[in-house]
C-alpha cells in the first residue's frame, strides 16, 4: 500500500504529497455521505452530489502506487520487491483487521480467523485485501510497462476505456431491465478491469506530467475538468435513479468512464500544480505522513460520529452535516494517527 505509506519518495515530489492528502480527505467525504444515500429529498441529493464529486479517491491511491511504484517493480528482483511490500503492509493488515474482526463480535476463535482471512474484516478495509493480491501482479505490470512503447500503453488504457464504457452500458441495460446479464464475463472482458489499469494510468500521467500535450492545458482546466465530470456523475445517477424509481450506484464504481475521468483530471491538476509552493503545503505534507493511520482509523471513528451527535449544533441541513461529519471524522483520526506514532509499538501500522 506504497500510495499511503511511502513518503520518502514524497520529499521529492511534493505533488504526490497533496494527492495523497487529497484522497485521504475524499474518502472521509465518501463515508460520510454514505449515511443519506438512501434517504429522501435533499437528503439524497445532497449525499448523492457529495459522493459523485470525491468518488475517484481510492482510484487515485492506485494511481499514486502506479506513478511511485511502477519504475521499483521493474527494477528490483521480484522476490525483494513483494518482500519489502508485504513487509510495510503486515503489521497494518493484521493490526486493523484484527480489530475490525474483533468489532464483528466473533464466535470464537475460528469465526475470528474467518472473519480477518476469509472476508473483509471491516468495511473500509477492503483496500488492504486488494493490495495483498495486486503487488503479486506488479513486478509483472512493471517489467511490461518499461519494455512497452508509449503506443503500447496508450493502446492498453483505450482498450481499458472501452471496457469501462461497456461495463456502464451493461450496469443500464440491467438497471431498466430488472435483470442480471454480465456481458463482461460473457465475452471474457473482467481481465480488463482489475486493479491494474489505474497504476499504468497514474504511471502514464505521472512520467509524461512535463510533455506538451499535457503542458498546453493549464492546471486550472483540469480541476475545472474535475469538478465538471463529478457533477456529471451526480446528474447521471439522479436521472437514472428517477427513471427507475429507485436509487441506483451504476455511475459509482471504480470501472465508471465518469469515475475514471475524475480521477485523472485530478491526478493531472495535482502533478502539474505548484503545490509545493502554496502557505498550506507544510500541512499537506503532514497530512500526508498520516495519511495510512486516517485511512485505517477513519472507518471505525465515522461509525462512532452519527449524525445525531453533530445536528444539535449545525441543524439538520444534510448539505452542511456530511462535510461537518467529515471534518469532525478527519480531524479525529488525524489526531488519533498522531498518537499511535508516537507509541514504539504502534509506530508501523499508521
Amino acid at each position: 500500500m506504497t500510495d499511503l505509506t511511502d513518503t520518502k519518495n514524497s520529499e521529492r515530489y511534493s505533488e504526490l504529497d497533496f494527492l495523497r492528502a487529497a484522497a485521504c480527505l475524499m474518502v472521509v467525504i465518501v463515508h460520510a455521505s454514505s449515511d443519506y444515500f438512501y434517504s429522501a429529498g435533499h437528503e439524497w441529493i445532497a449525499a448523492n452530489v457529495y459522493d459523485s464529486m470525491v468518488r475517484c479517491a481510492v482510484p487515485l491511491f492506485f494511481m499514486l502506487s502506479g506513478a511511485l511504484l511502477m519504475k521499483r517493480a521493474a527494477e528490483e528482483p521480484v522476490a525483494d520487491f513483494v518482500k519489502k511490500r508485504y513487509m510495510r503492509i503486515l503489521a497494518p493488515f493484521l493490526f486493523w483487521g484484527s480489530i475490525g474482526a474483533l468489532l464483528s463480535s466473533p464466535a470464537g476463535v475460528a469465526d475470528f480467523l474467518g472473519k480477518l482471512f476469509c472476508s473483509y474484516a471491516y468495511f473500509h478495509l477492503w483496500y488492504l485485501y486488494l493490495m495483498v493480491g495486486l503487488y503479486l501482479l506488479l513486478p509483472v505490470i512493471g517489467k511490461w510497462y518499461a519494455a512497452a512503447s508509449d503506443r503500447e500503453k496508450i493502446f492498453y488504457l483505450s482498450a481499458w476505456a472501452v471496457v469501462c464504457c461497456f461495463s456502464l452500458a451493461n450496469g443500464i441495460f440491467n438497471a431498466f431491465t430488472g435483470g442480471e446479464k454480465d456481458f463482461l464475463k460473457l465475452y471474457h472482458l473482467r481481465e480488463m478491469i482489475g486493479g491494474t489499469w489505474y497504476f499504468v494510468l497514474g504511471a502514464f500521467l505521472f512520467d509524461n506530467r512535463e510533455s506538451e500535450p499535457v503542458k498546453r492545458i493549464r492546471p486550472s482546466l483540469y480541476l475545472l475538468c474535475f469538478v465538471a465530470v463529478g457533477l456529471l456523475n451526480g446528474l447521471s445517477t439522479y436521472l437514472l435513479s428517477t427513471a427507475i424509481g429507485k436509487h441506483s450506484e451504476v455511475f459509482y464504481p471504480y470501472r465508471s468512464p465518469l469515475v475514471v475521468a475524475a480521477a485523472a483530471s485530478f491526478f493531472a491538476f495535482a502533478v502539474r500544480s505548484r503545490c509545493g509552493e502554496w502557505r498550506a503545503f507544510p500541512f499537506i505534507r503532514f497530512v500526508s505522513a498520516y495519511s495510512l493511520g486516517i485511512y485505517c482509523i477513519h472507518g471505525f471513528i465515522s461509525e462512532l460520529v452519527t449524525y445525531d451527535l453533530i445536528t444539535p449544533f449545525i441543524g439538520i441541513c444534510a448539505w452542511v452535516v456530511i462535510p461537518a461529519k467529515a471534518v469532525v471524522v478527519f480531524t479525529l483520526a488525524l489526531a488519533v494517527a498522531c498518537i499511535m506514532k508516537k507509541i514504539p509499538f504502534l509506530r508501523r501500522v499508521v
